[in-house]
């Protein structure tokens, strides 16, 4: 008997000799120098403490396309420093570890607790295949708990970052749903800077395997969206914003709350005694839902995204767009159509459908702003390039009067340095108020036309400001002044098909194609459109309603993208009559 245990002492040390063996070849063999299993990772420096952002590409090339952003090498996700190779990167297997042991081994003693303690969860804990899982758990430990949820204490909760099967990070994309256990869902959004957020939350450290499914670790633990299943319902929840919720639009209100919704949206709301100080002049509640409406995107935008300046962000659904910086103390700072830096007090209050960020003040809006008050506004706006011309207007005072079917010209800072400007200088200089006069229209007959809700029709006419010495006014007629979005004007121009032109494309010299476009007539038939090319290799694209000579003519053509291809032309098509 004793024989027999002596034998058994020894095999089981021959084992774990070979086993060790084979463990530090796979390493040796895995990891061959310093920079060998390295990725970049963003320094997000506006954090109070060390923690990394996973992105993809190499590290010099990521510094020339971010630039002003630091990126560092570190480990790979599933690979680890190790003593055994001189504190080099090389995989550690752990694959054959459940999801609660390898947390454990990972000194996350909280999160492993908290997974095991939760409702229906036994299967975190069992090396059975049957059942797998994916969970996203904070990359700290003490982060398990947070300001709105102790998943330590709240059992039900604990399904909320724990999805059925295995989701990997590489197929992970924007706009995404990850089912939880919990009957939520975890949305993925992903930036152009290669970050990757699940519910705002950064994915830091992907794809760590065990034997009954994965790990993802993100920047803190994921919050309650359950409790509050639409963007309106959190915005509600909060007492201090009720002012600006009651001033949203009836029709926002309605997207917002749609729990089902399959767009998400960002909502920048503002404390109450800010929004009612600055409410409180305007009577007009169509003004004052104007200027709430300009603070909601259909697109859901995480502060922990902005890691450096951003040209523009939007559109609102104002059609407007706003600028978002981060500042050397890691603060983020808006600014609007007026140039207005606008802090920001709380970020990414989650809900099912979108994030609330809470700002100081109000994102500044033209449409409850008077003449004057617009034109210093967009003259404080240098990127707008308007500078010269609203300064000069505005220092002629002029009254439009009432209404709202005006329309204000401004020229571009480039258009004082053309040719015409400069041989006329002399004449303009003269009296500037009646040159910008010009500029200042009214809509000639403006029944039917509600311009502040769909902007006017394809042919419109206008009259001038000016007034000639026989107290006439000019007329100034605009063939395309579109409508907001120009849908089915776009539609018109669009055919279902990779077309190429030129001489290596489908159409001959002397030849006519007849295609089929996006626009749908009344009829519920497709508008046709006709592509003439003629003997010398001119090309021209019309319809059957648009008199030939109006037909547009390519001026470049076969710009290749991704899902299709972009023809130039001179000038957009007329629309058939009661189509757009």
């Amino acid at each position: 008997m004793a024989k027999l245990n002596y034998n058994l002492f020894l095999w089981i040390i021959l084992l774990l000799f070979f086993y060790s063996l084979q463990l530090f070849n796979e390493i040796s063999t895995q990891s061959i120098n310093k920079d060998a299993y390295t990725c970049p990772y963003l320094w997000m420096n506006w954090k109070q403490r060390r923690t990394f952002g996973w992105i993809c590409g190499s590290v010099s090339y990521l510094q020339t396309k971010v630039p002003g952003v630091k990126f560092e090498n570190d480990c790979c996700p599933g690979y680890e420093k190790t003593e055994l190779l001189d504190n080099k990167c090389a995989f550690i297997d752990r694959s054959w570890q459940t999801i609660i042991d390898q947390l454990r081994d990972q000194k996350s003693l909280q999160i492993a607790q908290t997974l095991t303690n939760g409702n229906n969860l036994q299967d975190l804990s069992s090396n059975s295949t049957k059942n797998v899982y994916t969970v996203f758990v904070p990359q700290h430990d003490d982060d398990i708990t947070s300001k709105e949820l102790d998943y330590i204490s709240d059992t039900n909760a604990v399904g909320a970052m724990v999805s059925p099967g295995r989701w990997y990070s590489k197929e992970f994309h924007n706009g995404q749903k990850i089912p939880t256990t919990k009957g939520t869902n975890i949305k993925v959004t992903t930036y152009s800077n290669g970050l990757t957020f699940l519910d705002c939350k950064a994915l830091l450290s992907p794809d760590h395997e065990a034997s009954n499914g994965l790990i993802h670790r993100i920047d803190g633990a994921l919050p309650p969206t359950y409790k509050y299943p639409t963007i309106l319902k959190r915005l509600i929840a909060e007492p201090d914003l009720s002012s600006f919720v009651q001033s949203l639009p009836q029709d926002i209100k309605r997207k917002l709350d749609e729990s089902n919704s399959i767009e998400w949206y960002t909502v920048f709301a503002v404390p109450n005694n800010i929004w009612n100080r600055i409410t409180s002049g305007i009577v007009s509640t169509e003004i004052k839902e104007a200027l709430a409406r300009q603070h909601v995107m259909n697109k859901m935008l995480c502060s922990d995204a902005i890691v450096k300046n951003t040209k523009r962000v939007g559109p609102t659904l104002a059609e407007t767009y706003i600028g978002i910086e981060r500042n050397s103390n890691g603060n983020l700072i808006m600014s609007d159509i007026c140039n207005k830096q606008i802090p920001i007090q709380r970020t990414d209050l989650m809900s099912g459908t979108g994030v609330i960020h809470i700002i100081e003040n109000s994102i500044s809006s033209l449409e409850s702003m008077k003449l004057n008050e617009a034109l210093e506004c967009l003259e404080n706006n240098p990127s707008l390039n308007v500078k010269q011309a609203a300064s000069e207007m505005r220092k002629c005072q002029i009254d439009l009067g009432g209404g709202r079917e005006n329309v204000i010209l401004l020229s571009n800072d480039g258009a004082f340095q053309s040719k015409f400007y400069k041989e006329n200088i002399r004449q303009l200089q003269l009296d500037k108020c009646k040159l910008y006069s010009h500029h200042l229209l009214k809509i000639k007959n403006p029944q039917n036309v509600d311009v502040y809700k769909t902007g006017f029709n394809q042919e419109q006419e206008f009259t001038t400001q000016y007034t000639a010495s026989d107290d006439s006014k000019y007329s100034v007629y605009s063939r395309y002044i579109k409508t907001r979005h120009g849908t089915k004007l776009l539609q018109l121009h669009t055919i279902p098909h990779g077309f190429f032109g030129s001489d290596d494309g489908f159409i001959e010299r002397g030849s006519v194609l007849l295609v089929e476009s996006l626009l749908t007539n009344l009829q519920g038939e497709k508008v046709e459109l006709f592509i003439k090319r003629t003997p010398d290799g001119n090309t021209f694209v019309g319809h059957k309603d648009l008199k030939e000579e109006l037909w547009s003519m390519v001026i470049d053509w076969n710009k290749v993208g991704q899902n299709g291809i972009v023809w130039f032309i001179d000038w957009p098509m007329k629309c058939p009559d009661q189509l757009c």
